[in-house]
């Protein structure tokens, strides 16, 4: 028959981040390594005293979003998975609580609203605007189903830029409540570009497009400026037109992929007061991009940032994805095109800045660094620099200054505690109405190892304690096994760990010592638990480590159920003679455990014989320390092959002296 298996081992979590992918939110993230629900505990204070709805999907990837974050205030929290058999792991980073704090800045430039749930080519999105140093937010979901008009300070009215990238087979590509939301967009002073391969034939192919309507249509026609032709069978590039800002210098084409057959674009015309910007190359080239400008201001500038002037729209009826789509996900034709989109937009390029020390790989020993870059601006001047740093590779920004002077900036490190994962980041925001902003961040992390700059000790990778077997059996030896982490702690390479069992663990530097390779921050640690040392019970085990800068970090713990022989004493002592053990299980299925204890070292032979006093298998045979040991037997002979059902010995040998015990196997 079948035999079902249960896992008494919680899910490990690793990658906890917070993260704000929109103003006044904040998303938390983690990793299991098995399916796993999600849940998530916060609050302004180490109490924590809020927490998420449970997510019951059991998933690897975790995700969990809140609202209402108020810049300038620390968070902490804690995450929580429970995988499919009930067991439940919380990570409270060693009992310290992660944290995060959202600092005050100015509100990204650009809104990048993916409309749809997921868009399928995010990387090209996020090679070109890190190359082009954009201060950028994301929607989407229910934020680009149903998008927040807004005004100065929120909604799609706070930003200079809106780009608009439906999924690539989304229908309609864009929901009837967002077109609204892009009329108040436009109407209030706005700059929207858009692109997708199906909005013109999705809204406006009365004959062929299951989604048309008249209104649909009409707002293509009267928002995008775009009046539908043909949905044709595909083509191979877009062609620029001469002396246009956005697409002049590609009259000769730029390579071109459509993401499935037939899904290359529309075919349009530009309403008469739009112009054409883009063409198609298909056996009967058409337009296939319109530019818009409205004739007159529009809006109030107290309600949006381009209220009281003119707004804009640059609509690519094709995949801007689909640019020099062999280069995936870097392509310099690519983020030239939205350069020079965004360009025309804003009437302006946004401002540059290039971060050139620390930019990566340094150790920063010294109480202080000079943090320097360089900066370049279109026609305008630097209003304002601000200059930041992380500690953990980007996951949460501290302001060092909100007004620093040209490069350099001198960081006085004697208050800042040692990481693995530091980076630094300037942002400038030029003299523009409106302004416009650009940032640059080192190109990788560096390190901050001062002398008395670690004050945290390591902690213990929630999850990762593990007994082998689980539940513990006392008549056979227990594997325990973690794993110790000071990335986020300090950095210091782990020196030592321990384990302890009981209600509560013991003094730091008391318990059991565990073995591991201590010459990195993140250190696989395990041990042997003697056989006997617990009577059947459910007990508390206790795992720590030390990292080298001398700090003990909490002791994470696991509840496990003791199985075996009631009458096993606890032995924490070295035994007075040699002792051959009753393998457990006896009889034997599958796979057993003998364990022998030798007072002092000596060499040791252990074999299985049958009934007939010939050898079936070695088990041992050398050296080995005082204390108590344990082999496993997996019924096999000398050859690989499980032996027949029936009676067997282990026979033990030591200086000279020879320990037998019965085994009996079963089918």
């Amino acid at each position: 028959g079948r035999t079902a298996v249960v896992s008494f081992n919680p899910p490990v979590i690793t990658n906890v981040a917070a993260s704000s992918p929109a103003t006044g939110s904040a998303t938390f993230a983690w990793t299991t390594d098995e399916n796993a629900t999600s849940r998530v505990y916060y609050g302004t204070t180490p109490a924590l005293g809020s927490s998420t709805a449970l997510d019951p999907q059991a998933v690897f990837s975790h995700s969990s979003t809140i609202t209402g974050v108020i810049v300038e205030q620390d968070y902490y929290y804690d995450v929580e998975s429970e995988d499919l058999e009930g067991n439940v792991t919380r990570d409270d980073n060693g009992g310290a609580h992660y944290r995060f704090r959202f600092s005050t800045r100015p509100p990204s430039d650009l809104l990048l609203v993916y409309g749809g749930s997921e868009f399928e080519r995010p990387l090209r999105y996020a090679a070109a605007l890190a190359e082009l140093g954009w201060l950028y937010d994301t929607w989407a979901g229910s934020l680009s189903d149903q998008p927040e008009v807004g005004g100065l300070s929120q909604g799609l009215r706070q930003y200079r830029g809106v780009w608009w990238q439906p999924e690539l087979d989304l229908y309609p590509p864009v929901s009837d409540s967002a077109r609204i939301s892009i009329d108040h967009l436009l109407a209030g002073g706005g700059r929207l570009g858009i692109t997708g391969h199906d909005i013109a034939w999705s809204n406006c192919d009365q004959a062929g497009s299951p989604y048309y309507s008249a209104d649909r249509c009409n707002w293509t026609q009267q928002t995008l400026k775009t009046i539908y032709q043909l949905d044709p069978a595909g083509w191979s590039q877009v062609i620029g037109v001469a002396l246009d800002p956005i697409s002049g210098p590609y009259t000769l084409g730029v390579p071109y992929t459509e993401h499935r057959p037939g899904a290359a674009g529309d075919e349009i015309d530009p309403t008469p007061d739009a112009t054409a910007m883009w063409f198609s190359n298909d056996g009967t080239p058409d337009q296939a991009g319109v530019r818009w400008e409205s004739p007159t201001t529009v809006g109030n500038p107290v309600d949006a940032v381009w209220g009281g002037k003119k707004s804009r729209i640059a609509s690519m009826a094709f995949e801007w994805s689909g640019i020099d789509n062999g280069n995936d996900p870097v392509s310099a034709i690519r983020t030239d095109v939205m350069r020079r989109t965004l360009t025309w937009l804003m009437g302006r390029d946004k401002p540059y800045v290039t971060v050139t020390a620390p930019n990566g790989g340094e150790v920063l020993t010294g109480n202080s660094v000079s943090i320097t870059w360089t900066e370049s601006t279109d026609g305008t001047n630097v209003a304002q620099r601000i200059v930041e740093y992380s500690l953990d590779g980007g996951l949460a920004w501290t302001v060092l200054s909100a007004a620093a002077g040209a490069s350099p900036y001198n960081w006085d490190l004697t208050t800042v505690p040692n990481t693995l994962t530091a980076l630094v980041r300037v942002r400038i925001t030029d003299d523009g109405d409106p302004s416009l902003s650009g940032v640059d961040a080192s190109n990788a992390t560096f390190k901050i190892q001062r002398a008395g700059g670690d004050a945290a000790g390591p902690v213990v990778v929630a999850g990762s304690i593990r007994t082998n077997p689980n539940p513990v059996v006392n008549t056979g030896a227990t594997t325990i096994a973690a794993t110790i982490n000071d990335v986020l702690s300090g950095g210091s390479d782990i020196q030592s760990a321990e384990w302890s069992a009981g209600p509560a663990p013991e003094a730091a530097g008391s318990g059991q010592p565990m073995s591991g390779t201590f010459t990195s921050a993140t250190v696989a640690v395990n041990a042997t638990i003697p056989v006997g040392t617990f009577a059947p019970a459910t007990i508390k085990l206790w795992v720590r480590g030390r990292d080298a800068a001398g700090n003990w970090g909490n002791a994470s713990q696991l509840t496990v159920v003791v199985n075996g022989d009631a009458s096993v004493a606890v032995e924490t002592t070295l035994p007075r003679t040699v002792e051959l053990r009753q393998n457990a299980p006896n009889p034997v299925q599958m796979t057993t455990s003998i364990a022998f204890a030798l007072p002092q070292a000596a060499r040791v032979k252990l074999d299985i014989f049958d009934i007939g006093g010939r050898k079936v298998r070695e088990l041992a045979s050398g050296a080995m320390s005082a204390g108590r040991h344990t082999v496993q037997w997996d019924r096999s002979d000398e050859r690989g092959r499980i032996v027949q059902p029936g009676v067997y010995y282990t026979r033990l040998e030591v200086d000279g002296k020879s320990y037998q015990r019965k085994i009996v196997t079963l089918n």
